[in-house]
């Protein structure tokens, strides 16, 4: 459903400068922190799981964990996952350049993504 605006008014660009920045705040959530900290450590931590989020926490916490220097491996038990800090060290990627013509290139079928 489209946004409707019923009126504006014009205002000077002093103005515009005049009002406060928007602060952005950092999401922190202080498990996270905790369970990563004990990660880069050294320490081997166990995470409870439901089977259908065992996908979605093993991409979180490899992606936190690459965000911080290093990676993880992982296993899977009999409903946990258990994780470590890996002994292969992190490796920056190269951010990809964009196409020349500006359009994404389309897969073809049969073509997985490798993201």
């Amino acid at each position: 459903m489209p946004i409707q605006i019923d009126r504006f008014e014009e205002m000077t660009p002093e103005e515009f400068d005049e009002l406060p920045e928007p602060k952005t705040q950092a999401k922190v959530d202080p498990v996270w922190e905790s369970l990563l900290d004990r990660l880069a450590s050294g320490g081997v931590v166990r995470i409870p799981v439901v089977e259908g989020d065992v996908r979605g926490l093993r991409l979180a916490m490899g992606r936190r964990a690459a965000k911080r220097g290093f990676k993880v491996t992982l296993r899977y038990g009999n409903g946990f996952l258990a994780v470590r800090k890996s002994a292969e060290p992190a490796v920056a990627q190269e951010p990809k350049a964009p196409p020349t013509n500006g359009r994404r290139k389309r897969r073809k079928a049969g073509e997985e993504s490798v993201s």
